[in-house]
């Protein structure tokens, strides 16, 4: 007999089709959205951080600055996307390899009254 029930509103872990499902749109999102703040293309921030470099620095030092700048952010928001897609891959096989393990463990009319 067990010592312990089993309570549900105390469990930290659980599986789910739509639950994998809803955990890779929420990392996707969250990725895509901080690969955003940082490319140089989408980003408001840089924008204004370079706008206000322009106002206060002046000078091909600081033309050779913001082209590294630049460089360094594409390269960080590339590298956000390469790892989002990344993990949504491997999130995505673990969810079909669940989908497929669940077929495996418990068969419908497998319990019945004789």
């Amino acid at each position: 007999m067990a010592k312990k029930p089993l309570n549900m509103d105390s469990t930290t872990i659980g599986y789910s089709n739509g639950g994998i499902t809803a955990l890779i749109n929420v990392i996707e999102t969250s990725i895509e959205a901080d690969a955003k703040k940082v490319d140089p293309k989408t980003s408001t921030s840089y924008k204004t951080l370079k706008e206000t470099l322009r106002m206060y620095w002046d000078g091909t030092d600081e033309e050779n600055f913001e082209k590294d700048l630049e460089a360094c952010a594409t390269t960080l928001a590339t590298k956000l996307r390469n790892y989002k897609s990344k993990i949504s891959s491997a999130l995505k096989s673990y969810k079909s390899q669940f989908a497929k393990f669940q077929t495996t463990t418990y068969a419908k009319g497998t319990v019945t009254i004789k």
